[in-house]
């Protein structure tokens, strides 16, 4: 059995060391495709690939080119983990979970959705988060058995939607929901999604809206580029509404970031925006 990580990117800068960092002991192989970003993002990527060479870069014009990536798994003996430039997994819960799947405790369910903060602040001084969690909200985790399908093809992006076709022995097509019995602390499968958050260098303070995901990035027509570059507030309005929908339900909740920072800090930037420094990229 193999873990392999699939991370879809597009000026990420802030955090996306960390979020690839927390994965990376976790996959054993681990398919980076930056989507034309324009930030810090590569410079990044090229930094984490020199010290994990288990990290494998690619560059593509179009999301909808990602989920070739994975589609050649479909039947074998892996498990895929979808990560997005602002997931950030808790490490060590990673690698007792990964124990979980060696021994073969998900092996009849078709993938597994974990706990998640869905995050409007990270607070650096006290090296902690403010968000709200699943439940009650609706987790993003993207974890799937693909020994449990005979193929997974048309996908808008990397493991979005699609046909799906399950083997026909194969008995639970649902995933296993942790995260609707387990606790934010007792959880192994647990992720700080930085969704309400600026996670490029070029972005402003995002706190109050979640920015566009690649595919509606990609949809958008010249006139919408437009009003994105000149009232950037009203595109992040009109596209964060479904997240606010899905991602802030429930009170808003503080929690301990600590088990998630591997080796390095969060510092605020002139404007307050939150950034992911990591010993290696002092160096």
């Amino acid at each position: 059995m193999q873990v392999v990580g699939i991370s879809l990117v597009r000026n990420e800068d802030r955090f996306v060391s960390w979020a690839l960092r927390n994965t990376i002991d976790f996959c054993d192989r681990l398919l980076v495709l930056d989507n034309n970003s324009t930030d810090d993002t590569m410079e990044c990527l090229l930094r984490l690939k020199s010290i994990y060479p288990k990290i494998e870069i690619h560059s593509i014009d179009d999301p909808s080119e990602s989920h070739a990536y994975v589609e050649p798994f479909a039947g074998s003996e892996s498990w895929v983990l979808g990560i997005d430039g602002d997931e950030i997994y808790d490490p060590e819960g990673l690698l007792r979970l990964k124990q979980r799947l060696l021994a073969g405790e998900f092996r009849a369910s078709w993938g597994v959705h974990g706990n998640v903060l869905n995050c409007v602040k990270l607070d650096a001084t006290f090296v902690a988060a403010e968000g709200y969690l699943a439940p009650p909200c609706r987790s993003m985790t993207k974890l799937y058995n693909f020994s449990a399908i005979s193929s997974w093809t048309n996908c808008t992006q990397r493991l979005h939607g699609g046909i799906l076709k399950y083997k026909p022995d194969f008995p639970v097509r649902l995933p296993t929901s942790l995260y609707e019995t387990i606790s934010w602390e007792k959880a192994d499968l647990r992720c700080l999604h930085l969704c309400f958050l600026a996670r490029s260098s070029l972005e402003g303070s995002t706190s109050q809206y979640a920015r566009r995901n690649i595919s509606e990035l990609n949809r958008m027509t010249a006139i919408g580029k437009i009003i994105r570059r000149w009232c950037p507030w009203v595109s992040r309005y009109e596209s964060s509404k479904w997240k606010m929908a899905k991602y802030r339900r429930g009170k808003c909740v503080r929690k301990s970031i600590v088990p998630f920072l591997k080796g390095g800090q969060i510092e605020e930037d002139l404007h307050g925006n939150a950034r992911y420094i990591s010993d290696q990229n002092r160096s």
